[in-house]
């Protein structure tokens, strides 16, 4: 199967969304519930909700991680116990089902990965460190994401096969089927002095070349940590190596802005690289002796901005969500801890989430001094409501999920232009279920409804041959 994606009318749109941008509103914060630690995103259902994870009690307790649902209006249900510290928070897939890990748990306490229906009904899928000595790998950080070919793709921490000399501190990029079959792709540390990295913490990320690239936190030529390129078949080159004495090293991993280059943070900058390894800083975060890290790369949202958070800085000292255009201008959209007692949270780890609504969704570890957990907050900017497809990938005849809101009486589907064979919108008017008709090509997706208005997708659907 080879892939291809078309980028027609890609100037015009990012024409319009640096118009978008620079009429950009105010943004209003707003808190929409109180929930334990959590360093996750949250990841829209298909019945509109949004998920997540918390980590359990304090960073390394040992009370486990919870999974949760919320509504866009703050309506908190605690949906599972997870068996142990998530840090990663979920992924809907394409049969619907949410996955996630464990750092640590598991029948051989090497952290899992597990499946969780809609409903509520948790299956462990794979348990780390089954294999001796760790060559599996454990103690999966990184979230994971599925693969144009079906399959999830993940990271651990450590571990990992002919991972001698540093034992137990190599990590891992791995494969899994959605029925739990698991290969390891690649190991680090395998060259001699970890000029490969190793430790790597942060998701991966597939981009439009077909190829894997993420981060590791350590190692590599100058000791800091690297930014590496994986073939589906887990060859592994090197793009861009940090250096220890820069003070600043990749700390997550990385996201495909609207310019089609890779963007991720490292303390206390945001820097892009291209596909083919042309590596920038972007900007400082936050300058001065009050700067935190940022844990999780700044993500694209509908009006051409990226946006991020810093778990430290700001002016409260407590962390910050920034917007960052691709050339650098960089705007502190809310300064955590601004509330009596850090009623609007503290040390915010995770990445932003656009929702179909256009609003922009987050958690925070932190409550500040008002108790021991964090919150999930909701910042309005006045964006527009959009739809998304999951998988953002498909085949002439396959059927895809297209989420949004109030769906019901959607009169028309088309991808890129080609009407869809067919398509069904969900009970609760936040899904439609489409085929994707034979002869488009790959673009937007737009959904007209019932009062005439069409929404249009915030990414490119791929369609497969």
């Amino acid at each position: 199967m080879t892939r291809r994606r078309a980028y027609t009318g890609i100037a015009t749109w990012l024409a319009l969304c640096a118009a978008a941008a620079a009429q950009a509103p105010q943004p209003k914060f707003a808190v929409l519930a109180r929930i334990g630690h959590s360093s996750a995103g949250l990841v829209q259902g298909l019945n509109g909700l949004l998920y997540s994870t918390t980590i359990g009690a304090g960073r390394e307790g040992g009370i486990p991680g919870n999974v949760f649902e919320i509504t866009t209006g703050g309506n908190l249900t605690k949906v599972h116990a997870v068996g142990g510290l998530s840090y990663t928070g979920l992924l809907l897939a394409t049969d619907g089902n949410f996955y996630g890990t464990t750092f640590k748990g598991g029948e051989h306490l090497g952290g899992t990965i597990f499946r969780l229906t809609p409903s509520g009904e948790m299956t462990n899928l794979y348990s780390f460190c089954a294999q001796a000595n760790c060559y599996d790998g454990a103690s999966p950080r990184g979230a994971l994401i599925q693969g144009t070919d079906g399959n999830l793709y993940g990271t651990t921490t450590v571990g990992g096969p002919e991972c001698t000399e540093y034992a137990y501190e190599c990590g891992t990029v791995f494969k899994i089927t959605l029925g739990g079959e698991i290969t390891t792709l690649y190991t680090f540390c395998l060259q001699a002095g970890c000029l490969d990295g190793e430790g790597p913490q942060g998701a991966i990320v597939q981009a439009s070349d077909g190829n894997f690239y993420g981060t590791t936190d350590g190692f590599g030529a100058g000791g800091g940590g690297t930014i590496y390129r994986l073939t589906p078949t887990g060859a592994l080159t090197v793009l861009y190596n940090f250096w220890a004495d820069d003070d600043y090293g990749p700390s997550g991993g990385l996201a495909e802005g609207p310019d089609g280059a890779l963007y991720g943070a490292a303390y206390p900058t945001v820097f892009k690289i291209t596909l083919d390894g042309t590596f920038q800083v972007v900007a400082t975060l936050c300058p001065g002796p009050r700067c935190g890290s940022a844990y999780a790369p700044p993500v694209p949202a509908t009006d051409g901005y990226l946006y991020g958070t810093i778990a430290g800085g700001g002016k409260n000292g407590e962390g910050t969500i920034y917007r960052i255009t691709t050339s650098g201008d960089l705007t502190v959209l809310h300064s955590f801890c601004s509330l009596p007692n850090c009623k609007d949270g503290a040390e915010p780890m995770g990445p932003i989430l656009q929702a179909t609504d256009g609003n922009l969704y987050g958690t925070t570890y932190g409550e500040g001094d008002e108790g021991d957990g964090g919150v999930v907050y909701k910042l309005s900017l006045d964006l527009a409501p959009f739809v998304t497809p999951v998988p953002a990938f498909g085949s002439s005849g396959q059927q895809v999920s297209i989420l949004g809101n109030n769906l019901t009486g959607a009169t028309a589907v088309s991808f890129n232009g080609t009407p869809a064979a067919s398509f069904t919108v969900n009970s609760t008017g936040s899904a439609i279920t489409a085929t994707v008709p034979g002869g488009a090509a790959s673009g937007s997706i737009q959904v007209t409804l019932a009062n005439g208005t069409t929404l249009t997708s915030n990414v490119q659907f791929q369609v497969l041959e």
